[in-house]
Formats: structure tokens, sequence, C-alpha cells
């Protein structure tokens, strides 16, 4: 699949199970927000696109807002059942995303 990247998110968190513990180990949460060249599914009211939330369990510290990417998914079977688990992104493209309110005239 192919999309915009219009937003990243990389935070550090403490889990759970570390938190009581006296050294707690940290985790990192990498999120990208992007827009699919063609949506994954129809929105029922919905015009335009929307930028959907893509969790990315490896690190994407090359990937910049306004990168146009391929993103690599493998199908996954576990005893929960099957899924598809991203496993790559490569840029293939630049765009200036500016996302901002017009100036009104005076």
């Amino acid at each position: 699949m192919r999309g915009f990247i219009v937003g990243k998110e990389v935070t550090s968190y403490i889990s759970k199970e570390e938190k009581n513990k006296p050294n707690p180990q940290s985790k990192i949460s990498r999120t990208l927000y992007v827009v699919w060249d063609k949506p994954r599914r129809s929105v029922e009211g919905m015009e335009g696109f929307k930028a959907e939330a893509v969790w990315v369990p490896f690190s994407c510290d090359d990937i910049k807002v306004g990168d146009y990417c391929e993103f690599e998914y493998e199908a996954r079977n576990t005893s929960k059942g099957s899924f598809a688990s991203l496993v790559d992104i490569i840029v293939i493209g630049k765009a200036d995303i500016l996302l901002e309110a017009s100036k009104a005239k005076a």
C-alpha cells in the first residue's frame, strides 16, 4: 500500500509490568498518520481522505512528514488468529504538506 505521511508521533512510556520495578525500562511507541492513495475501506458520508494511524513496531527515524511511502505487510498466524504485520516502509517520494487556514482578505 502507498500513502503520504502527514504526521509522526514517537513517545516513550513505562509499561504496567515495569512501573513497580526499581529500575523500570522505558519502551518506545511509534505511530505514523497516513493518507492512503486509495482508501482501504469506504466510509459512508465521508468526503475526501481520512488520515489513519499506523503503529510501527520498528525504528522509523528516517521517515519524515511529507514522505510518500510504500508500506509492506506480511501475513502472520498466531494462536489468537491471523493478521497482517507491518514489516517495512520504503520512501519512494516526497511532498510538501502544508495545512494552515487561508488568510482572510480585508
